[in-house]
């Protein structure tokens, strides 16, 4: 994993603690210069007129933010983004956009038919109960932001997007703790002819029915309707919720994502520990919980180098799929690993599911792994038969430890895995090793193959998304000669030894 992928988080624990603070001190101490509602043009919102007070609705064009600027809006008002905005902090000093009281929610940031450039880059939006982002045909620049604790009645608790036209694109940045009585907990985005793009971002801990109303819902991190393309990034700990009643049949899905109407791209991301929930709310009901990583409802899904695992769901009249579920549309699965999910790594309804370099394994406890009517080549899957190619295999893939995170899944020297991808295509080869072992022939699994370079090299030995003191204690430890028969992850640059280089590299990456 590279650095990047190593840094999506924005902002330390010391850092959010000091922001936890400053913003305390905030709300306790009054403004510095109010906002009155209507319309605000052509203005520079300075450090030292900061914190902002927001006292009514407020209309904005032209607007330019500084670094370290509060704006607290002080009741259940909402900033209406009519033109452009500039708003660039920085990792020390983010611009925050809050309640001014916690307990009395804001209506968020809403950009409605705005022309494009405006800049959201190092902001804190939160604790707004209509959404964090609104955006209507309208796409700022989203980069090193931080969207948490948002609300929604609806879809889309921390973004909810509906763009006709034109890209919607967020880097760098952490999307959490947001919640929508319908869809999308953390994310909603109808796309048109555009495409939602994401790149080294957290999509964690969001919701979609937190009070589990009656009714089917659909994505707890996300829900797409068209295209996705997502690299180096985390779709985690996400849940969605549905509750039977009155003699109807009703659905979780997707805890992670759901996808329907358009091509989904995903490289290098994890998919881990997401939850689909069903339950009866009284009465002779059906209910389901289908897809609790990903839910693919309609078109194409492309999954290249990426990690499904530990993701459940409730068992049901028909709990499927914990870690893929196709219901419609073609998925091909490239190099990926399905690891310890509930039930079943992929499940399949319809259209067509094609998976080749990846392993399916320790999934649905040891039992069925995945639905007859998958196209497996060059795998491993737990209880392969003779009715697959031989050209797959069935046997331990000897991973590196027994949880479900990244560096529990990394194949390890004797595992049938190395060297045993397809050898057809020199597209598969292996090219960084680590985090690929052996030849150069495809690896199976997340590891393997030209995009395995996107997880290698990796400073975070622990896989807690830091870079610390655990990582330079686990270095120190390893140090010298690495042993023939394993692989080692705390030799970074992979030269066959732990020492200095890899001490430096480490030190690089530090945070």
């Amino acid at each position: 994993m590279n650095s990047t992928h190593k840094r999506i988080s924005i902002f330390s624990m010391a850092a959010l603690l000091s922001l936890f603070c400053l913003a305390s001190e905030l709300h306790a101490g009054g403004c510095g210069t109010t906002l009155d509602p209507g319309f605000h043009g052509g203005e520079t919102w300075t450090l030292s007129g900061s914190p902002y007070c927001v006292t009514g609705d407020i209309n904005l064009s032209l607007i330019t933010i500084e670094p370290g600027v509060v704006v607290l809006v002080d009741g259940p008002y909402e900033i209406n983004v009519q033109s452009t905005i500039t708003a660039i902090g920085t990792d020390s000093q983010p611009i925050i956009f809050t309640a001014k009281d916690p307990a009395v929610k804001w209506k968020g940031l809403r950009f409605q038919d705005t022309p494009p450039g405006s800049q959201l880059v190092h902001c804190r939006i939160e604790h707004s109960n209509r959404s964090g982002l609104t955006l209507i045909n309208s796409a700022p620049v989203i980069s090193h932001c931080y969207i948490a604790f948002n609300t929604l009645s609806g879809s889309g608790g921390g973004i909810n997007a509906d763009l006709a036209t034109g890209d919607l694109v967020i880097d760098n940045s952490t999307i959490t703790g947001n919640t929508a009585t319908s869809h999308g907990g953390g994310i909603d985005a109808i796309m048109g002819s555009g495409e939602l793009r994401i790149a080294d971002s957290n999509i964690t801990h969001n919701t979609s029915n937190p009070s589990t109303s009656s009714g089917n819902r659909f994505g707890g991190g996300i829900r797409i309707d068209g295209d996705l393309y997502m690299t180096n990034s985390r779709i985690e700990n996400n849940r969605v919720n549905s509750c039977a009643e009155n003699f109807a049949t009703r659905s979780g899905i997707g805890g992670g994502i759901y996808m329907s109407g358009g091509d989904t791209v995903l490289n290098n991301c994890v998919i881990k520990s997401n939850y689909s929930r069903g339950t009866d709310c009284g009465g002779l009901n059906t209910w389901y919980a289908y897809g609790s990583g990903l839910y693919l409802n309609s078109g194409v899904l492309m999954a290249t180098n990426c990690l499904v695992s530990g993701n459940t769901a409730t068992p049901g009249h028909a709990s499927r799929g914990s870690g893929l579920y196709v219901n419609a549309g073609i998925a091909d699965i490239i190099n990926c690993t399905f690891g310890r999910n509930q039930y079943q790594g992929i499940g399949q309804a319809g259209g067509a599911v094609n998976v080749v370099n990846s392993i399916l394994y320790f999934n649905n406890g040891d039992g069925v792994q995945l639905d007859s009517a998958v196209v497996i080549d060059y795998s491993d899957i737990q209880g392969w038969d003779t009715t697959l190619p031989d050209n797959n295999i069935k046997w331990n893939p000897v991973f590196k430890g027994s949880g479900s995170s990244r560096s529990d899944l990394i194949i390890q020297l004797g595992s049938l895995c190395m060297d045993a991808g397809d050898e057809t295509d020199p597209a598969f080869d292996d090219t960084c090793f680590p985090p690929s072992i052996g030849g150069s022939r495809n690896d199976m699994g997340v590891h393997g193959g030209p995009l395995g370079c996107n997880w290698g090299k990796v400073s975070d030995l622990n896989s807690d998304d830091f870079v610390d003191v655990l990582d330079l204690l686990a270095l120190l430890g390893a140090w010298g000669p690495c042993p023939g028969d394993r692989f080692c992850p705390e030799d970074i640059n992979g030269d066959g030894s732990v020492d200095v280089t890899d001490l430096l590299t480490l030190l690089g990456d530090w945070g």
